[in-house]
C-alpha cells in the first residue's frame, strides 16, 4: 500500500502553549518514494524530532549532509535554510519549542547545538527514559505524552526568563529592536543578555532578530499574490538598502528573494 506525503500541524492548550509552539508531522510512511527538493527555513524555534522508518537526510548550504536514523533528537536552532530528503516509509513527529523552553529542562550548552541534531538523551536523560519503548510512528501517543507529562520537566530560571523576555521583545518589534533598547527595557547589561541568550539559544540576539525579520518576510511573500520590488521589500522590513536586504535574505534562505518560490519550502500552515 502506498500513499502521498502528508504535512500536518496541531496545537496545544493555552498553559502549555507558553512553551510548545506547535506539533508538526512530516508523514511519508505510506510512500515508496522519497520526498525531495523541499527546504526548511529558520524560525527561531527548537524542535524535538521523533524519527521513524528510513530516516531523513539534511543538507546545509548545498554540500554538508547529515543523515538522521530512527531515534529522538533535539534539533538546534537553524541559522540558515536546509534542504531535506525524507526517505520512503519514514515519518517524523516534531514538537516545536519556543526559544526559552529548552533552558527550562536542560543545562546543555546550546551554543554547541546550532545547526546540529543532538540525541535527546544528551539533552535530558530522564525525559528520554520516560519515552523509552515509544513507537516513533505513533504520532498520537507522542503528542499525548507531551500534553500530559512535559510540564513536569519544566522549571523556570534566570536564563529562561531572560530568553523569554528578549525573544518576546524581538518578535513584537518584528526584529527591529536593538540590544541596547532590550537592555534598557530589562534593566540589565547587554553583556548579560548576550551571554545568557547565546548559552540558552545558540545564537546572538542580533542573529535571532535577523531570522525573525526574514521569516516574517518569507511568510508575507508566500501569501501575497502581487510581487513587490526589492526596494519596496527592503524598505518595508527595515533594511537600510536593497543590497543589504538581498545579501541578508540569501544568507538565511539560501536563495535570492527574487527567486523565492513558496512551493519549494515547508512553511507553517498558521503563523504563531
Amino acid at each position: 500500500m502506498t500513499g502521498p506525503f502528508a504535512y500536518r500541524e496541531s496545537y496545544t492548550n493555552a498553559e502549555l502553549g507558553k512553551y510548545i509552539k506547535k506539533y508538526w508531522v512530516l508523514d511519508n510512511s505510506l510512500n515508496s518514494q522519497a520526498l525531495v527538493n523541499k527546504s526548511v527555513v529558520p524560525n527561531g524555534s527548537f524542535n524535538i524530532a521523533f524519527i521513524s522508518g528510513g530516516g531523513i537526510a539534511i543538507t546545509h548550504h548545498g554540500y554538508t549532509q547529515t543523515t538522521l536514523k530512527e531515534g529522538v533528537y533535539l534539533c538546534g536552532q537553524l541559522k540558515s535554510s536546509v534542504e531535506i530528503c525524507l526517505n520512503p516509509y519514514s515519518k517524523i513527529t516534531l514538537v516545536q519549542l519556543y526559544p526559552w523552553t529548552v533552558a527550562m529542562f536542560s543545562n546543555f550548552p546550546q551554543q554547541q547545538s546550532a545547526n546540529q541534531y543532538i540525541p535527546l538523551e544528551e539533552i535530558n536523560a530522564q525525559l528520554c527514559r520516560n519515552l523509552k519503548g515509544v513507537d516513533f510512528y505513533d504520532e498520537a501517543y507522542i503528542i499525548d505524552f507531551f500534553q500530559q507529562k512535559f510540564g513536569a520537566f519544566l522549571q523556570k530560571n534566570t536564563s529562561s526568563y531572560i530568553v523569554e523576555e528578549v525573544s518576546s521583545l524581538i518578535k513584537n518589534s518584528k526584529g527591529e529592536i536593538n540590544i541596547r533598547e532590550i537592555a534598557k527595557s530589562l534593566r540589565c547589561s547587554t553583556r548579560l543578555i548576550e551571554k545568557k541568550f547565546n548559552l540558552s539559544v545558540g545564537m546572538s540576539p542580533k542573529e535571532f532578530s535577523t531570522i525573525i525579520k526574514i521569516r516574517n518576510l518569507i511568510s508575507s511573500l508566500a501569501q501575497k499574490q502581487t510581487p513587490q520590488s526589492m526596494a519596496q521589500l527592503a524598505l518595508e522590513y527595515g533594511f537600510y538598502d536593497q543590497a543589504h536586504f538581498i545579501k541578508t535574505f540569501k544568507k538565511i534562505a539560501q536563495i535570492s528573494p527574487g527567486k523565492f518560490e513558496a512551493g519549494k519550502y515547508l512553511l507553517a500552515l498558521q503563523d504563531t
